[in-house]
């Protein structure tokens, strides 16, 4: 009986203090009972994977504790926000710290600057492959548009587009000789942001239309997508791919490490920012 006792307070004690941690982490400020009850659970056993070798709850309760150990809290607070489970939210944990934590593997990619999104100063890389009738890619495709060019990554972080048509997409292909037709005339990404966001009107025909939208020289687009130089050029995009380990779409690299994370834009925005730390740090 005491035994037990003493175990019940241990436990009360250590929600305590995870609750007090959660408290500290402005991100978790709008969860419900239940969710805060998850979170307490979790940062009372879980780890940051860098900053601090303790449980959440106790680093974040630290005056010494790294920003990287709340950027971490936070993201964990979001994505339950977003209604992730504790299962699916200790999964993601673990995806996130695979990816990057992780030694970059030897990787090639052959990155043409025409396919550049963002400052070539930039000093964190990502290569993403996608599937110009994915609509998972659309989504995130556009959102990293918008990050790089508009918001939080501006100036951080420049991503390189490498075409990866999927089979089972009717039109994968087309779309693909577009984005690389496109890229001869340095407007691969124009030619991109248009495609996807008239993703439901998509037809080849009129691929050539909204090359002239964008502002490429139609004739030359309609003689580049005619050109076996820049079927080859897909080919070899979806051949790296495969080398690559890519085996969907999108799939993304950042500085050369695979990313296994979550693909909803947040935590996207999130590990590139965590990465641009890191890589500005060393510096």
């Amino acid at each position: 009986m005491a035994a037990r006792t003493t175990a019940l307070a241990l436990g009360a004690l250590l929600f305590s203090i995870a609750g007090a941690a959660r408290a500290q982490v402005p991100a978790c400020d709008g969860l419900e009972p239940a969710e805060k009850k998850v979170m307490d659970e979790l940062f009372g056993r879980l780890k940051p994977y860098e900053g601090c070798d303790d449980t959440f709850a106790k680093c974040l309760a630290s005056p010494k504790s790294p920003p990287i150990v709340a950027r971490l809290a936070s993201n964990l607070c979001r994505m339950a926000l977003l209604g992730k489970t504790s299962q699916g939210l200790e999964e993601a944990y673990a995806r996130r710290k695979k990816s990057m934590t992780g030694a970059a593997p030897t990787l090639s990619f052959a990155l043409d600057e025409a396919a550049r999104l963002g400052d070539a100063k930039a000093p964190v890389t990502v290569v993403i492959y996608a599937c110009t009738r994915c609509p998972y890619c659309r989504d995130l495709v556009l959102a990293l548009h918008r990050e790089v060019t508009e918001d939080d990554l501006k100036g951080k972080v420049k991503v390189y587009f490498r075409p990866f048509p999927l089979k089972d997409h009717e039109g994968s292909t087309e779309g693909a000789l577009a984005l690389m037709a496109a890229q001869k005339q340095g407007k691969l990404w124009p030619m991109a942001a248009y495609t996807y966001k008239h993703f439901d009107t998509f037809l080849p025909v009129v691929l050539a239309d909204w090359a002239g939208f964008v502002g490429l020289d139609r004739d030359a687009f309609e003689k580049a997508m005619a050109d076996d130089k820049v079927r080859d050029a897909v080919t070899e995009a979806k051949k790296e791919g495969l080398r690559n380990k890519v085996e969907a779409t999108p799939t993304l690299f950042i500085d050369g490490r695979p990313y296994s994370g979550d693909l909803e834009i947040g935590s996207v925005v999130d590990a590139l920012l965590e990465e641009h730390e890191r890589v500005t740090a060393k510096k």
